[in-house]
């Protein structure tokens, strides 16, 4: 699409995903302190005070969390770039390639969501939020890619539409 928004559909997932860049630098900026990071998913074990609870936490993600943290970071923000120029530009064939990527990171990250409960002994309101917000965007690439590539089956529509 060279140009503005044709209907709602187009405006409203544009939207969603201007949201969720800014709610991406967030969680990175929150990324700068690693320890406090960490201890938003684990839960709290009785007698244990904040600062106890993130030195436990970060001990439990161990000495390379920082390092793997780092290399998230790098991807989070080359991903939240190629998602904001393609939305600025207005090119969806572009968007549709960073949503396409960013809707195989939410499968990943909602199971990777699962194990990370387990090993640590349960969920965490940061967990309920991420899992909540990663549904709900994942469902808006769906709807978004569903619409630009048109893929239906018979649908008589050529492989890649401007939507």
């Amino acid at each position: 699409m060279a140009g503005p928004p044709q209907h709602g559909g187009d405006l409203a997932c544009r939207v969603v995903f201007l949201i969720e860049i800014a709610v991406n630098l967030l969680s990175v900026a929150l990324m700068c302190r690693p320890a406090s990071f960490y201890a938003q998913f684990v839960p709290v074990q009785p007698g244990n005070d904040s600062v106890m609870h993130a030195v436990a936490s970060a001990k439990l993600f161990g000495h390379g969390a920082d390092g793997f943290m780092s290399w998230y970071v790098v991807l989070l923000l080359v991903l939240t770039y190629g998602s904001a120029r393609s939305l600025i530009s207005y090119n969806n064939q572009a968007l549709a390639v960073i949503q396409e990527a960013m809707l195989l990171g939410d499968i990943l990250h909602l199971g990777a969501t699962f194990v990370l409960t387990k090993a640590v002994g349960g969920w965490t309101q940061a967990n309920y939020i991420g899992c909540g917000l990663t549904a709900f965007y994942a469902a808006w690439r769906i709807y978004f890619l569903v619409e630009t590539y048109q893929w239906l089956p018979g649908s008589g529509r050529a492989w890649y539409s401007d939507y």
